[in-house]
């Protein structure tokens, strides 16, 4: 699996695991200060009762009860009750020689049973279970500490986790939206950050909507507007007689014509409104329709792309190579373009002075180029919809300076 380090969820992650261990540790060395800490004040509690045992011996069962009770132990009546529940405490450190004496002759064992020590006595005649009345620290007290600090981590941790999963949520819409889903909401009725982000990208999806759709309308009421005189004007010219400026006229809106059905086509274009109609196309009669689009002399124009054919869409595809064509016409010192062609690519290829910018910022819509006499309008949209339109075929588009030339490579392969 990997993992994203730039991820909000991967820092959560991290810390929640860093703390626990943190706390983990500092619990761990706790307990075991605190164990050492019982077990010497269990050790120095035995020494003493065993010289006080030595004192209280002739004083009776009565009299040695009321003499350890006054130092804080106690004699226990039923011994079997507690035996059967306790277990030896353990001790890891040096016995003092009383204690390790009677140890080694098993005259002694200390045990612990519900947080309590008792010491047993084995003596000549029987044994004698004494309990402590001291707390040595208690290790269930301490374990309940150490769960009930992880536990609100936890649920710090579930909390702030589930706080920011609308985030993913939020990411994929956002992706969505940018691939052309326009009926999305990411509208929410909390109150935290990610909230009012989402109210605020979901206002801001609902502005730019509005506008598509005022730009989309105006649009296609201008093309409607155009068509009309242009029909108008096509059905003139044929009842009138034909003469050169006849033929001239239907040059002209015959222009205006593909003008128009050029802009329907962009127009679906930039709101992802096309549908692609792939077919195998001879890549000299897509070269060859472009020049007729744009009017040029066939000299300005040279190729050597043989008999290569190109899965494509024949209109969309026509509307890049016009493009190229144009910008390598309008733009290059000597006016002309050459086209070739590989297995892998199609060049476009035409003296002049190198891009200034990044190839990248000449593919935003709207990008002019730089300031000089013939390059006053820039490139304009030219080169955006041709990235777009190549980004629909799945074809990539290259741009380098060599030799003095500008090559504009379109990558099929």
């Amino acid at each position: 699996m990997r993992f994203d380090r730039a991820s909000i969820f991967w820092k959560l992650n991290l810390l929640f695991v860093i703390a626990v261990v943190a706390i983990s540790m500092v619990f761990l060395i706790f307990g075991k200060v605190s164990r050492k800490r019982a077990e010497q004040n269990v050790l120095r509690d035995g020494v003493h009762l065993v010289r006080l045992m030595r004192e209280l011996r002739p004083l009776g069962k009565d009299g040695m009860n009321r003499a350890l009770q006054e130092e804080g132990y106690s004699m226990v009546e039923n011994p079997g009750a507690v035996l059967a529940h306790a277990r030896v405490f353990r001790l890891s450190g040096h016995l003092p020689p009383p204690i390790r004496r009677r140890y080694e002759n098993r005259r002694l064992e200390i045990l612990e049973s519900d947080g309590r020590i008792y010491y047993l006595f084995h003596l000549p005649k029987k044994a004698l279970l004494i309990a402590s009345e001291r707390q040595y620290g208690d290790m269930f007290r301490l374990f309940v500490a150490y769960a009930g600090i992880v536990s609100v981590l936890l649920f710090l941790y579930l909390g702030l986790r589930r706080s920011l999963l609308p985030l993913k949520t939020l990411q994929k819409q956002i992706e969505s939206y940018g691939k052309g889903a326009r009926h999305l909401s990411t509208r929410s009725e909390k109150r935290d950050e990610i909230a009012s982000l989402a109210n605020a990208f979901d206002d801001t999806m609902r502005r730019i909507n509005a506008l598509e759709q005022t730009r989309t309308l105006f649009l296609r009421n201008m093309m409607h507007e155009l068509k009309t005189p242009l029909t108008k004007g096509k059905l003139t010219l044929s009842l009138m007689p034909q003469s050169d400026d006849t033929h001239l006229l239907e040059e002209i809106l015959g222009r205006m014509q593909n003008l128009v059905e050029e802009m329907a086509d962009i127009e679906a274009l930039t709101t992802q409104n096309v549908t692609l109609s792939f077919r195998q196309h001879r890549l000299v009669d897509i070269i060859d329709n472009s020049v007729e689009l744009l009017y040029l002399d066939a000299e300005r124009i040279e190729h050597d792309v043989g008999l290569r054919i190109l899965r494509c869409d024949f209109s969309l595809f026509t509307i890049a190579v016009k493009n190229l064509i144009d910008n390598a016409v309008k733009y290059g010192s000597d006016r002309r373009v050459m086209i070739v062609s590989d297995a892998d690519s199609i060049s476009f290829i035409s003296r002049g002075n190198a891009l200034q910018r990044p190839f990248e910022s000449y593919l935003q819509p709207f990008s002019k180029g730089e300031p000089s006499v013939r390059n006053r309008e820039g490139f304009g949209l030219g080169l955006y919809i041709v990235s777009e339109i190549l980004k629909l075929h799945g074809f990539g588009f290259q741009y380098r300076h060599e030799e003095g030339k500008n090559r504009f490579v379109i990558q099929t392969g």
